[in-house]
């Protein structure tokens, strides 16, 4: 497989678009990827950075993955202005091989920085800085794609609907629904009234907006891994999901952090909030849609992940969080 991969790329190589110059050595990294696939990681003769990566499905479950991978990344790539695109991985060509599914996409440079990497109790005054300013970049980036795919909608029903409804009844037809849900599910919809015939830009979402998928060169942030990319969704969501899967410490469970978060007076709420102001006056998103949004976020990722529910739970008990002055 690979050296028939090494034949591909030669073989396309005008066609790639990636150098004027062909290579005179490949090398290449193989890593297995949980979904059964693998990642190949494509250097040219001593590069540092790779100029590919090889994405090959082995099975149904990796192949339907990819291919939906791909389909995804060709659909942002071309809806996004240049300035963005050099952004993000350029879909190269997909193939079937022996059976196998592959699809080649440009690699990007940069250094992946994890959640672990800042554990926000114990950062030192050097360390605030500096995890501040890159959070600003990364935030930063974050409007610009939103704003350059955005599309304003007056809210209807059937928005509502698709939004709103169906998450709260797809969380019921999964969890045993206590008293205080049942009864917080009523009040949410309820107040999702406040939604029709608002204005509210639909944009793509990443989907898995978290620091394991952000990568910075220089001053540069460039985002990878769009499999989970959603067109014409919900503002915010993305924002949401780069600060709740941060870490608060080594100690800290999933909870804990979010408590620390969301929930707690500290420095990072305090940046938090300038953030989240800065995204939505950008969007032109008020509080009172916001605070809608992220309890329909909440719900989302309890239906993706069983430990949010007790996020969800703590945050509308909570009396300390609030996108507004009038929370629900």
């Amino acid at each position: 497989m690979i050296h028939r991969l090494k034949e591909l790329i030669i073989e396309k190589w005008e066609t790639l678009d990636i150098s004027s110059k062909r290579p005179s050595s490949l090398n290449i990294l193989q890593m297995e990827n949980h979904e059964g696939g693998v990642l190949l990681f494509i250097f040219k003769d001593r590069d540092k950075f790779p100029f590919a990566i090889a994405k090959i499905g082995l099975n149904e479950k990796s192949k339907t993955l990819y291919e939906k991978e791909f389909y995804n990344l060709s659909l942002v790539w071309n809806s996004l202005p240049i300035y963005l695109r050099k952004t993000i991985p350029r879909p190269l060509f997909e193939k079937t091989i022996n059976g196998y599914y592959l699809f080649l996409e440009t690699g990007l440079k940069g250094k992946r920085r994890l959640a672990e990497d800042f554990k926000l109790k114990s950062l030192s005054w050097w360390g605030k800085k500096r995890f501040k300013e890159f959070l600003k970049k990364v935030v930063k980036w974050l409007i610009e794609f939103h704003k350059a795919t955005k599309k304003e909608v007056e809210f209807t029903e059937s928005h509502i609907e698709e939004f709103i409804l169906k998450p709260i009844e797809d969380f019921k037809r999964i969890y045993a629904v206590k008293q205080e849900e049942e009864t917080f599910f009523k009040v949410l919809s309820e107040k999702a009234g406040l939604l029709l015939e608002r204005k509210i830009p639909l944009v793509f979402s990443h989907n898995d907006f978290w620091l394991g998928n952000i990568l910075k060169f220089k001053e540069e942030i460039m985002v990878t891994d769009w499999e989970l990319l959603q067109k014409d969704d919900l503002p915010l969501i993305d924002l949401l999901m780069l600060f709740s899967t941060l870490i608060a410490s080594k100690d800290d469970d999933n909870p804990g952090s979010f408590k620390y978060i969301y929930l707690e007076e500290n420095w990072f709420s305090k940046l938090r909030r300038n953030l989240e102001n800065e995204y939505l006056g950008s969007l032109g998103i008020d509080s009172e849609i916001a605070e809608i949004l992220f309890y329909i976020f909440l719900i989302r990722m309890s239906i993706r992940v069983p430990f949010w529910r007790n996020r969800l739970l703590s945050t509308h008990i909570s009396k300390n969080f609030s996108f507004s002055d009038t929370s629900i």
